[in-house]
């Protein structure tokens, strides 16, 4: 049934609401842990914890199928058009898909593990601290499906509350072996008994909310019943693993392994600090993105080009309100906020955090690009924006950071908006004439 463009904003500000205030708390969880692994572990051991994360989220991010998009697109038309046993068919699907690669990448990191100790990490323990890590991703890959579902079905108060609950049980579990003098292997191994707690939270919620929709027993489904829709499923779900591994591997992970083959693991410590502040920035575009793709994707599949354009164009003035004053903030004050949450040891990363925070407000002011590629159908052409973006951000992170270290590392980040800039502008007209051609 089509809805009113005020009946999606008020939809839409209520499922914005719940995720905002899960990133909220979510956000000052993970900045305690990122401060606490800093205070107890020093800027050498913080470093060697940012490789092993850097390392085993690289792999998983090249072997892991990305399918939440996907389970949106596909698991929300069939819950449109109220084809329920398409539905169960696909949730089950796309959880064997996570499952699958999950186990895949686990194996590759942790037989891998040598070759990035050789190039990468430099530590005698780097085998036995990637297993663990490993693992904990390993429980943690099914929990993407388990997001999208909820957030198909609209019960983004359970996802907020879910995810606040699982980064909260892992704080305090880090915070209880860091404080037993465990170290590194006791950060790794609360993040492994914290996944086990968030998954069973999650498989709850999500068999409570299909049996609401009296769609339960997903797990005997038949695939066969979805399996002429099989090659556009793996096309969809191949270009958005491409898409995610360029924009967020690789932005995020791959250049605290390119500090560490150049420098040291302190080094590459300082560029972990110096992003750890625009996360807060960045989880604040989070909740509006993940919103406002399934309800761009109803709209599309009803044809309402006119909302659709009014809650683009709401949603872009929503975050704009909040991106621009914590960005100012974090900017202006990054000398203080450094050396009081990290340490005067980790003074040097202001610079950079500076220019995370210029990125991050960027990327809040032209998020919404790729969800609305994605419901356009146009899930390719997303991926060769990517691809765009990467190579001018690879090419510029190893020439700056090898020049400029860890803050030429950081003037990277802004390469990619060569590319995502211009498409943001010519994106936003389409949507204006489609609006406009509908009105007529």
């Amino acid at each position: 049934m089509l809805t009113s463009s005020s009946a999606e904003k008020k939809s839409f500000l209520k499922n914005v609401s719940w995720l905002f205030g899960g990133e909220i708390v979510s956000s000052l969880f993970a900045m305690l842990e990122t401060v606490a692994l800093a205070r107890f572990l020093g800027l050498e051991q913080f470093g060697l914890f940012s490789l092993v994360v850097a390392y085993v989220n690289i792999v998983k991010g090249v072997l892991d199928f990305k399918v939440k998009g996907a389970v949106i697109k596909y698991v929300g038309r069939c819950r449109e058009n109220n084809e329920k046993g398409k539905t169960i068919s696909f949730i089950k699907l796309f959880y064997l898909i996570d499952f699958l690669t999950g186990a895949l990448a686990f194996l590759a990191a942790v037989l891998l593990a040598g070759i990035a100790d050789r190039f990468f990490i430099k530590s005698e323990s780097a085998f036995e601290l990637v297993f663990i890590y490993s693992f904990a991703l390993f429980v943690s890959t099914v929990n993407t499906s388990s997001r999208a579902i909820l957030e198909v079905f609209e019960k983004f108060g359970n996802v907020a509350v879910a995810d606040t609950f699982g980064i909260g049980v892992r704080v305090g579990f880090v915070l209880v072996f860091l404080a037993a003098g465990f170290g590194i292997k006791g950060a790794f191994t609360g993040y492994v008994a914290a996944t086990f707690l968030h998954f069973s939270v999650l498989q709850f919620l999500v068999n409570r909310a299909l049996v609401s929709e009296e769609l339960s027993g997903w797990l005997s489904a038949s695939i066969g019943t979805v399996a002429n829709e099989f090659r556009n499923v793996l096309s969809f779900v191949m270009s958005l693993t491409v898409s995610a591994f360029l924009n967020r591997v690789l932005n995020r992970n791959f250049p605290i392994l390119v500090l560490g083959h150049f420098f040291t693991s302190e080094i590459s410590g300082l560029y972990k600090a110096s992003t750890a502040f625009s996360k807060v920035v960045k989880n604040l575009k989070s909740p509006v993105k993940r919103s406002i793709y399934p309800a761009l994707v109803r709209l599309e599949q009803h044809g309402a080009y006119g909302d659709f354009k009014k809650l683009v164009f709401y949603s872009i003035g929503f975050v704009a309100k909040f991106f621009v004053p914590v960005g100012a903030i974090c900017f202006i004050f990054a000398d203080d906020i450094i050396s009081i949450f990290f340490g005067t040891e980790f003074a040097p990363a202001a610079n950079a955090m500076r220019i995370f925070v210029v990125v991050e407000v960027l990327s809040g002011l032209s998020f919404w690009t790729s969800p609305v590629y994605l419901s356009l159908g146009r899930t390719w052409f997303v991926t060769m924006l990517s691809l765009l973006g990467a190579l001018f951000y690879t090419v510029s992170l190893f020439y700056l950071s090898a020049a400029y270290s860890f803050e030429g590392a950081a003037l990277a980040r802004l390469a990619p908006y060569l590319v995502t800039l211009p498409a943001a502008i010519f994106l936003f007209r389409e949507i204006r004439r489609r609006s406009k051609k509908q009105s007529f």
